[in-house]
């Protein structure tokens, strides 16, 4: 029971130092008489100890022990609105609803923390009152915290704002509240101070001590008597929450970020807004909506009339930042949106659905108007919206995610398993209806966005980009569920691909820089832009265009590549084509080796128009500012072969390590919250100057000994004649706990999935793995001790001067350790234990470089400073060998082993993938004790030759992505080889972008050419380079979470670009592109492995981008390789022929149309089953001539009354058979 200055030895400290005074001020010593002195503590009769300032640190701990979880909230929150929340508005989630589930998640973690700390304080401070009355007032108050946190984090939007600022006010309000302890408030004040949580805390806290004091105590059963200013605080408390909460829905509504529309400040004292009617929108179309078709009728196709008073949806001169248009959408048809990346497709999509507010103008939709927020509730129960982010939760599984998301549109409970088992057959994801969401595949995620869409059979569906990331087989099954479901409903969708939107769409809506330039089918489209067929022949004669312009003057010449010569010929000629067929035939004497004919796609009609959309901003570019920043065809062909050099990394060792270095800490610099927080937190301690801890310890009535040692003290001095006075004071180190807690709070930003995609992207860029932690530690320790010592200047500016005294006695003391260490062994545990932050220091550094080469990824150089060398991977031999393969895959098997064996490494291909394997742990047990794996790639082989473009084909989930990822390193085999010619860094575009948010695509460029070894001024000039020959100097100074997907692809592949890497691996690089983007995409592949020392691996959904870029391609099918050749090759052994598409007007029509082309074409297969579009396979024999062909095709299209149809040649998608596909169980 002895105090604490007396056991805890600073009595004994006082003591010595006051003897060590008197003695050098009057030169006598006083060691005995202090050695003396002792203590006795008085007896005294059994009271209930009173709760002062020092006991109120107590409770002050524990209104901040909260505080951490507004932080892990806040992210929760803020990720969770910005785009999830949003879009579950738009399916009928309540936001009370979202509000309270996140209250009622976090009410079970409040429960637990309030059992903890009343179990800690009930024992020591709160004597007679009982433990529930106790808990339940620590229980209200976390709730009121999280409701506090759910209010700032619809203010403020930023979680790291949320968290600081919720830190500062529940600091400022608790420090505020000690006055509570000590004297009585006025009523009205404390009642206007309670609406801050941690006071009305602290007071319901101060009057349990009071009561405690007169040994009362708090129960429920005097609530109303004696505690009754208690339950004033509980009062309070709930009162605080239920604000809190309706505050945080009226800001949500009120301020909503880039997600969300925004509702008027006063909507609330609206009628309209707690009386809905359903009256919709009444009244007649305004003259301006009557009359735009008419405005627009050169671009605007004339609407059936069946379609007359169908219109859904029109858009009346809608205007928000980048778009300015006008649109009617029918019911009963597809819709779709056009145009090239950033064009303003998906924001036009974001205001139709809810996600965001026009600036201006309206939409009305089934006569609800879409400004009026009345109306906005009823819009959103006929709405499906698929986005362009894929939407799921990303630890439930495809089945549970259905599930929680057919409850949110509100499906009754008993049709909800109907509802998801539907869903899961028509998305043809029931195979994979177990998986977890962040254990699929790109594609695989799609569907799943796609089929929450469906769920309820929405009126309205909008798709933003569906299709994107599916394989061929997958897009023909969304089209033929999208064909069926159209009736009655009104879809629109947005796609970058062209032969998507000409089969799917009955009407298309070209839109550029914000604009509509046309709307039609594609016939009208194709006809108005002047493009028709082209014929391509291959020929040794000068004079075939005289001959193709005598049948057909007004044919245009194109191209010639070699003996190929390439025409365009209009639509309005098909008519004179059997008569131009027959003289090329006739003339084949004459050189003419063979042709063919292929009909003109969307594609052709996307480019001219945005050939045309260029002109017209180059256009106003002059008039206004009269320098125009554009390049000629020759120029940006030249920009496009000058990617063959993109710099050379000429920095090595140290060198390159130093500048590795710096680069990771310009990151650390350019991220901008940590700096926030730190000015955040010195704010935060700028408070704490009125609180002092001096103050907190000397009204104490245990100060006593201390007191009555000063005075002995001084008492010695006078007896000793001398004036001098001794006056004693403790300054607690109160931030020791904070000062340790830093270092873990300046590492949350590595650990997150930005941060993980980034250091792996970094890694394969060549990133030593001591660079990136020295970068971390060159700004995180200057920062950490900045903070350090400004904790002390803001707690101790009284003492500064005996901060340092203390600071250069104690390196004072290291020194004269050192001497003595010299002179005597036994010292030598004082050497130790003074220099042990420095051995801890190198012992966390082995640590680290001892967990990098055990857990790390595979290094590509070796690294300076940690000596880790690119070390191969330790694999097994594979437990099965491959049965039943193709005879291209076994030869190629045999081309990997013979490459292995080889010496020569000249003729050595730069890739080389043997036996390949990866397994996973399935999330179903086949056992009680054994887990079942899934084969994510089995036995995989191939090898990449120097100056080859590698493709890898498959459906989604084939483990192409898998491969990729074993090549680089990220992920470990289960067996095999990869070998890889050592380059010291791959170029790799992953599918996942690794881009920081915040961070211009400048400075991406900069810090990557810094990694991968380029000087200052070489990546200066490369930068450029790259820029320009991708088109992207519009958008360097740009932050990338600005970008539109089709820029953002751009900029990962010029990352991936840089330096000249041997080895390139694109990981479908082109998704989200326009047709524009994406031919340059593919040219710029090209140019760049003109140096026939790289190779490149490069994966895709895309057949034309295969038969664009890849020299070979591989089919992949449930991680085994199907077949692999050359394109050419695989058109001629699985696909030889050409392909008949015919759309019909009259679906009644098809079954005697289908018996024309069979009398027609006897071995005509048919591929598509869509009702208005017949495509057929049709055999070369069958084919030639092409002048009696189109004759009998002619002659059906007058006797069907056919819309349009197209004969032209295979393509690598047409030729690929994909009944390999259908025949593989588990291809999904």
């Amino acid at each position: 029971n002895s105090p604490k200055y007396w056991y805890r030895g600073f009595l004994s400290l006082q003591s010595s130092i006051d003897a060590a005074i008197i003695e050098t001020t009057t030169n006598h010593s006083v060691w005995e008489e202090m050695k003396s002195i002792s203590g006795v503590r008085m007896g005294s009769s059994s009271i209930i100890p009173s709760i002062t300032l020092e006991h109120g640190f107590i409770f002050f701990t524990v209104a901040m022990s909260f505080s951490p979880f507004m932080h892990f909230l806040s992210i929760s929150l803020t990720r969770e609105k910005r785009k999830l929340k949003a879009l579950m508005k738009t399916m009928g989630l309540q936001d009370a609803a979202f509000w309270l589930s996140w209250s009622l998640l976090y009410t079970v973690c409040v429960l637990i923390m309030a059992s903890l700390l009343t179990a800690v304080t009930v024992n020591e401070y709160f004597y007679t009152s009982s433990f529930l009355a106790i808990l339940l007032l620590f229980f209200f108050y976390g709730i009121a915290s999280i409701h506090f946190c759910f209010m700032l984090s619809s203010l403020l939007k930023k979680p790291k704002v949320t968290s600081s600022v919720g830190f500062i006010l529940t600091f400022f309000s608790t420090c505020l509240s000690f006055i509570t302890l000590v004297t009585k408030l006025p009523a009205p004040l404390e009642w206007a101070l309670g609406l801050l949580c941690p006071f009305a805390f602290i007071t319901g806290i101060s009057k349990i001590l009071h009561l405690e004091k007169y040994g009362i105590g708090f129960y429920f059963s005097n609530m109303m008597e004696e505690s009754y200013a208690v339950f004033t605080a509980y009062v309070l408390l709930i009162f605080d929450s239920v604000l809190y909460m309706l505050l945080a829905i009226y800001f949500d509504k009120v301020l909503p970020d880039k997600y969300g529309m925004k509702y008027p400040p006063l909507f609330c004292l609206k009628p309209s807004y707690w009386c809905k009617s359903r009256r919709g929108y009444a009244g007649k179309r305004p003259e301006t909506e009557q009359n735009h078709e008419r405005i627009f009728n050169d671009s605007m196709e004339p609407v059936p009339s069946e379609f007359d008073g169908k219109e859904k949806k029109p858009i009346d001169d809608m205007w928000h930042q980048r778009i300015s248009l006008f649109l009617n959408i029918y019911e009963g048809q597809i819709t779709a949106l056009l145009g090239h990346s950033g064009a303003g497709k998906t924001t036009l999509l974001n205001i139709l659905s809810g996600l965001s507010q026009p600036s201006d103008g309206s939409a009305t939709i089934y006569k609800y108007k879409l400004s009026e927020m009345e109306d906005l509730e009823e819009i959103r129960a006929l709405f499906g919206v698929c986005p362009q982010f894929n939407v799921q939760f990303e630890v439930l599984t495809v089945k549970e995610n259905l599930r929680v998301f057919a409850e949110i549109k509100g499906i009754r409970a008993v049709e909800v398993e109907y509802e998801v088992q539907k869903v899961l057959k028509r998305m043809d994801i029931i195979k994979i209806q177990d998986t977890q969401a962040n254990k699929l595949s790109g594609g695989q995620k799609r569907k799943l966005s796609l089929g929450i869409a469906m769920l309820g059979d929405p009126e309205v569906l909008l798709l933003d980009e569906p299709t994107a990331g599916l394989d061929p087989r997958s897009r023909h099954y969304v089209w033929t569920l999208l064909k069926e479901r159209r009736a009655g409903r009104v879809i629109l969708f947005s796609t970058q691909f062209m032969d998507e939107a000409d089969i799917l769409a009955d009407r298309k809506a070209f839109i550029s820089h914000g604009r509509i330039k046309c709307v039609g089918s594609s016939l009208f489209l194709k006809k108005k832009w002047g493009i028709g067929y082209h014929l391509s022949e291959v020929c040794d004669s000068e004079n075939i265009s005289s001959l193709v312009r005598q049948y057909i003057p007004d044919a245009t010449f194109t191209g010639q590549s070699e003996n190929e010569l390439s025409y365009t010929l209009p639509l309005e000629n098909v008519d004179k084509f059997p008569d131009l067929f027959c003289g090329l035939d006739s003339h084949s004497g004459q050189g003419i080796i063979n042709y063919g004919v292929s009909m003109t796609t969307l594609e052709d009609v996307f480019l001219k128009l945005e050939g045309e959309a260029a002109t017209d901003q180059e256009g106003k570019i002059l008039g206004s500012l009269q320098t125009p920043y554009a390049f000629s065809a020759d120029e940006m062909e030249q920009g496009l072969l000058s990617l063959s050099d993109t710099g050379k990394a000429t920095v090595t060792g140290t060198a390159l390590w130093r500048q590795q270095v710096c680069a990771m800490a310009r990151i650390l610099f350019l991220i901008p919250p940590p700096v926030e927080n730190t000015f955040e937190l010195l704010s935060c301690l700028a408070f704490l100057q009125s609180y002092r801890f001096t103050v907190m310890c000397s009204i104490e009535t245990i100060n006593c000994f201390p007191v009555l040692v000063n005075i002995i003290s001084n008492a010695l001095l006078r007896t000793l004649n001398s004036t001098a006075q001794i006056r004693i004071w403790s300054h607690p180190f109160f931030f020791v706990s904070v000062i340790t807690s830093l270092p873990g709070m300046l590492l949350i930003r590595m650990v997150g999935k930005e941060g993980s995609n980034s250091r792996s992207q970094l890694r394969v860029s060549g990133l030593f793995p001591s660079a990136y932690w020295c970068g971390q530690a060159l700004v995180d320790i200057p920062l950490y001790l900045i903070l350090l010592f400004s904790i002390f200047i803001c707690s101790y500016h009284c003492d500064f001067w005996s901060f340092i005294l203390i600071a250069v006695s104690k390196w004072l003391d290291y020194v004269q350790h050192i001497q003595c260490c010299y002179f005597h062994s036994y010292n030598i545990d004082y050497f130790f234990f003074f220099f042990q932050p420095y051995l801890h220091c190198v012992v966390f550094i082995f640590l680290l470089r001892w967990l990098e080469v055990k857990y790390g990824r595979a290094v590509m150089r070796e690294d300076p400073i940690f000596r880790i060398s690119p070390r191969k991977e330790i694999t097994h031999q594979n437990p099965e060998e491959p049965e039943e393969e193709d005879e291209d895959v076994q030869a190629e098997r045999a081309k990997v082993r013979e490459a292995i064996a080889s010496e020569n490494q000249e003729e050595k291909p730069i890739i080389i993938v043997n036996d390949l394997r990866k397994e996973y742990k399935d999330k179903k047990a086949s056992s009680v004790f054994k887990k079942r794996k899934k084969a994510a790639t089995k036995n995989v082989s191939f090898c990449v030759k120097k100056g080859e473009v590698f493709g890898l084909l498959g459906p989604n989930g084939a483990g192409k992505s898998t491969t990729i990822n074993m090549i680089t390193g990220e992920t470990t085999l289960t067996a095999g080889q990869v070998g890889e010619n050592p380059t010291g860094f791959l170029g790799h575009c992953p599918q996942e972008n690794p881009l920081w948010p915040n961070l211009t695509v400048q400075q991406h460029l900069e810090v990557y050419a810094a990694v991968k070894g380029l000087r200052k001024e070489d990546a200066v000039v490369t930068i450029k380079r790259i820029a320009k020959a991708l088109e992207l100097q519009d958008h360097v100074k740009k932050v990338t979470r600005k970008l539109s997907a089709g820029v953002t692809r751009k900029v990962c592949f010029a990352l991936s670009m840089l330096g000249n890497p041997t080895v390139l691996l694109l990981d479908e690089p082109s998704t989200g592109m326009d047709p524009k983007g994406q031919s340059r995409m593919w040219k710029a592949i090209r140019a760049a492995l003109k140096n026939k020392e790289q190779g490149a691996i490069l994966t895709t959904h895309y057949m034309e981008e295969a038969e664009a870029v890849c020299d070979r391609v591989a089919i992949m099918v449930c991680g085994k390789l199907r077949c692999i050749g050359a394109v050419q090759y695989l058109k001629s052994k699985f696909g030889k022929g050409y392909l008949l598409e015919i759309k019909v007007k009259d679906p009644a029509q098809v079954d005697s149309l289908h018996m024309e082309i069979l009398r027609i074409f006897p071995h005509a297969d048919r591929q598509e089953r869509v009702s208005s579009l017949l495509v057929y396979k049709i055999p070369m024999q069958e084919a030639l001539p092409l002048s009696q062909t189109f004759s009998k095709l002619e002659a059906a299209k007058r006797t069907f009354g056919l819309e349009e149809y197209s004969f032209s040649l295979n393509t690598l998608e047409q030729a690929w058979d994909f009944k390999v596909i259908h025949r593989t169980p588990g291809l999904l």
